[in-house]
């Protein structure tokens, strides 16, 4: 199956907050978690990737913390805030009537289709 590399900056900012909802991570993490968890199928391109967390930030839907000593490399680590657990719950609850309603129009008439292509029958429109 082909890579979805056509996300919206909506369902960018799903993914995100998904993946931060099981706790604090650094970003370069939370992009990999989505590539991992879609396996392979979904990607956040680092251009749009920061920008979406900056301004998720600007939000105050995450926050963000530096960890790690002075003078040695620092990781800054995002967490989601409790506007963001409810920002969250929102973006799940849309996305299940959305996905809900897609798989309504789509498998109505075309359950046969895929079945008889599956059982490599013939099937006359």
């Amino acid at each position: 199956m082909p890579k979805d590399d056509g996300l919206n900056k909506k369902h960018a900012i799903t993914l995100i907050l998904a993946v931060l909802g099981d706790g604090t991570r650094h970003g370069y993490d939370i992009a990999r978690e989505v590539e991992r968890r879609s396996q392979g199928q979904l990607n956040l391109p680092d251009g749009s990737f920061y920008p979406i967390l900056r301004q998720l930030e600007g939000e105050e839907l995450i926050q963000s913390t530096w960890i790690g000593e002075e003078g040695s490399r620092r990781k800054r680590v995002y967490s989601l805030t409790r506007s963001g657990e409810a920002e969250l719950a929102q973006h799940v609850e849309a996305w299940r009537s959305f996905a809900g309603a897609m798989d309504r129009v789509i498998t109505r008439k075309t359950d046969w289709l895929v079945r008889a292509l599956l059982l490599g029958e013939r099937f006359h429109a």
